[in-house]
This record gives C-alpha cells, structure tokens and sequence, in this order.
C-alpha cells in the first residue's frame, strides 16, 4: 500500500513557480537600516549589523569588515528554493588589497578570492564557492548546485594584511572590499499542485478504516 501511495504522490502534476525578486527597493539608507528585510517571499537578515544602501539607493550596501554595515547576508524563503542570480556593483575609490615593497613606495593591486557564497539544507552546506570581486559591475549566475537550498549567504572575506618577508600587504582604506548588490532573484520550490488534495484524501480514508476497525 504505502509503495502504492508513493508512486501516485510521484505522479502528481508540479505546479509552476514564478522566481521572487529581491530590489531593495524599500531598504533604509545608511546605518539607519535593520537587520532584516523583507521583499517579495524572501527574507534578508544579518547577524545584527546595518542592512542597508549606501552608495546607490535602491541596493544593499556590503563592506568586509569595520563599519556597520553587514559583511555577511544570509537569503531566506518560506520554504525550499532555488537560488538563480543576483547583481553587485564593487566601489572604486578606497577599496582593494595592495601589495607593497617594504621601504621603497612601490605598490601594485592584487586580485584575490573576496567574496563566498554558499547554500545549506537542513542545515548542512551544499554548495559553495568564491570568487573576486574585480572593478567591474557583473551578474553572477548560480549553478544547479544552489538548488533546493533552506539559506543562501553571501559574504564578503576580510584579506590577511601584515608583512610577509620583503613585502607589505594591506588595505588602502578600512576596507578592502564593498560592494552593493541587487536583485537576488530566488524561485521557491513548489509542492505537487494536488498534494493537498491528496493529503486529504490520505486523512479521509485513514479515518474510514479506523471507524470500520
């Protein structure tokens, strides 16, 4: 019976989900942000540091480290979801690491992995991945591995700065990284389209048989 009932629930037709659009449309500018958002079905929370825009309203600003805006964001839905693609925009002007001689004033920049993401169900992460930055505004599409995800976190890591041998490494601001970012575009996974309907179908006949015992 219960193998019966599992290739009909597996047979059941799939309704569509239309994919959520996170804009930031409403966030709060500066550090008059809150550490949770809410937008379209998705959640955005921090762990208690400033969600909010900076340089370009409508955008949630990302700084790596010391300043009150959040370096970590975590995305979240009501239930399942697949997480698709989102925007950012890197700050020119501040950010960046360097790699200096020591003595001499001869400096140059240096690309390096600064930003995670990754994806966890059931509390157990599935898929991660870094990547840098660079100067440029991009779109980063997620692979098929961020699918059917309970949380999806980006984050901003901080670079190791101090002498190493002959050469210095540091930040020419007090960040190496910030960024915006904009339209997190998540789709939740949706539920058979009759499950319901089943389900209560499962309820009704359970209680027949209990009454007929």
């Amino acid at each position: 019976m219960i193998r019966i009932l599992a290739f009909i629930l597996c047979m059941l037709p799939f309704g569509a989900s239309a994919a959520s659009v996170m804009t930031f449309t409403d966030l709060g500018y500066e550090f008059g942000g809150t550490p949770t958002y809410v937008e379209d079905g998705i959640t955005a929370t921090t762990s208690g540091l400033a969600l909010g825009s900076h340089h370009n309203p409508g955008t949630a600003h990302m700084d790596d480290r010391a300043t009150a805006f959040a370096s970590e964001i975590v995305f979240t839905m009501a239930g399942r979801f697949d997480a698709y693609s989102f925007d950012f925009f890197p700050i020119l002007g501040g950010a960046g690491l360097y790699k200096c001689d020591i003595g001499p004033s001869n400096c140059n920049t240096i690309e390096y992995q600064d930003v995670k993401l990754s994806g966890e169900r059931d509390g157990i992460a599935v898929a991660t991945t870094l990547f840098s930055s660079g100067d440029l505004p991009n779109t980063y599409e997620l692979g098929s591995a961020f699918s059917n995800l309970d949380k999806f976190t980006i984050s901003l890591l901080s670079a190791i700065e101090g002498e190493i041998g002959d050469k210095y490494f540091g930040c020419l601001s007090i960040t190496c990284t910030h960024w915006d970012i904009d339209n997190v575009t998540l789709s939740a996974v949706p539920l058979p389209a009759a499950l319901p309907l089943f389900g209560a179908g499962l309820l009704v006949l359970g209680l027949v048989r209990r009454f007929r015992g």
